[in-house]
């Protein structure tokens, strides 16, 4: 199996790309479903909370915004989260990955943000980034979270690294600035030269 590490920047449209790729056949894991599924298990919650000092009385509803809140100001946070989190994520992750394996997919797809930011990209058999041009990358975060400033939503975006960087590292490169349709064609364009 071809193992393909999907990564780009917030709002480029990364989740669609996976969902594209699970349409056309294809096996499929995101790295934020990982971690969604850490967050609904009581003992990480509670870990979560007294590794970050959250009020334990943090609903469960709620930890992932304050948690959130709390780590995009504290980068010494931001790191004793991944810490705690990213082992957990990795292993999850092999696991789904020998899964893919089992079920004889031919080409699977890891969705993972910070795929080059954290050096995983010599996990993979090739990697794959999705952007956007900003304006359109701002519109869907905006989109997705009515709430957020223009100032959180650069700072989010500045949390990860450029496109540009991201879009030299990779192996391929689809530009999600267009429409859905165009998103399609070229997902399965990539899949008939994998």
């Amino acid at each position: 199996m071809k193992w393909i590490g999907l990564t780009g920047g917030l709002g480029c449209g990364k989740s669609t790309a996976l969902k594209t790729f699970k349409d056309l056949g294809c096996g499929v894991v995101s790295a934020d479903s990982l971690v969604s599924n850490l967050y609904s298990k009581n003992s990480i919650q509670k870990n979560i909370i007294s590794l970050l000092d959250l009020n334990p009385e943090t609903k469960s509803s709620e930890l992932k915004n304050e948690v959130s809140k709390v780590v995009f100001k504290s980068s010494e946070k931001l790191k004793k989260l991944e810490e705690y989190l990213h082992p957990l994520v990795r292993k999850e992750s092999l696991i789904q990955k020998n899964i893919l394996i089992e079920e004889n997919f031919l080409v699977s797809f890891y969705e993972i943000p910070l795929l080059f930011e954290k050096n995983l990209e010599s996990t993979f058999d090739k990697t794959l980034c999705i952007g956007a041009v900003k304006n359109i990358q701002i519109k869907r975060i905006k989109k997705r979270n009515p709430d957020w400033s223009l100032k959180e939503i650069d700072a989010r975006i500045n949390a990860q690294w450029s496109l540009q960087e991201k879009k030299k590292r990779a192996d391929f490169y689809i530009d999600n600035s267009k429409s859905l349709n165009g998103l399609k064609q070229e997902c399965s364009n990539l899949l008939s030269i994998l």
